[in-house]
């Protein structure tokens, strides 16, 4: 009969243990001067940063942080150029598109 002296350990132990790593922003950018409160989405755009934010009236704000400029426009609703259910966020080629889930399209 043989026995082992160790006691064994439970195999899932290995894969309960968490690993964890300390990150910091490189650069601190205050969306809050530009009217920005709650970002959901935000893409590099060019020199750009093309952010979307539904909590405000105009919905997607375009910020240039090199020249402090900034542009906003898009609102919800069903008119001309206005967006029902904002979706994916994506830039292709050289356009910036926008996809409205409720009109299952594709605004650039």
């Amino acid at each position: 009969m043989l026995n082992c002296v160790n006691k064994v350990q439970d195999p899932l132990t290995h894969f309960t243990v968490k690993q964890t790593e300390k990150i910091k922003p490189t650069k601190w950018i205050p969306l809050d001067d530009y009217g920005v409160l709650k970002p959901s989405t935000t893409l590099k755009y060019g020199d750009d940063y093309v952010v979307i934010d539904g909590t405000r009236e105009n919905v997607i704000t375009s910020i240039n942080f090199s020249t402090h400029k900034f542009v906003s426009g898009v609102n919800y609703g069903n008119g001309p150029n206005e967006l029902i259910l904002i979706g994916q966020l994506r830039k292709v080629k050289d356009k910036l598109l926008i996809n409205d889930f409720s009109l299952k399209k594709y605004s650039k």
